[in-house]
């Protein structure tokens, strides 16, 4: 079951401004199958906050909060990864 996939625009802007556009396309990928199937390396990032993760990829990492009740991952940044 999918999950509704959102986009602050400090995210987008981090899509176009922060990273390469093979990382870009590599971490677009990378949320998009994690919104529909649930895969993915995700790691959790406060332990005093359940929701906020940090997804990963060569190149280019996104920082998540989940809201397991609405079924949504808000993307709040990407960032580059070295």
């Amino acid at each position: 079951m999918s999950w509704d996939l959102i986009w602050h625009h400090a995210a987008h802007w981090g899509l176009l401004n922060n990273v390469g556009p093979s990382a870009a396309a590599r971490i677009d990928k990378a949320l998009m199958d994690f919104a529909a199937k649930g895969s993915g390396s995700i790691e959790q990032l406060d332990i005093d906050d359940p929701n906020r993760f940090r997804l990963r990829v060569e190149g280019a990492e996104a920082r998540i909060f989940i809201d397991r009740r609405a079924r949504t991952i808000l993307v709040t940044s990407i960032h580059r990864r070295r």
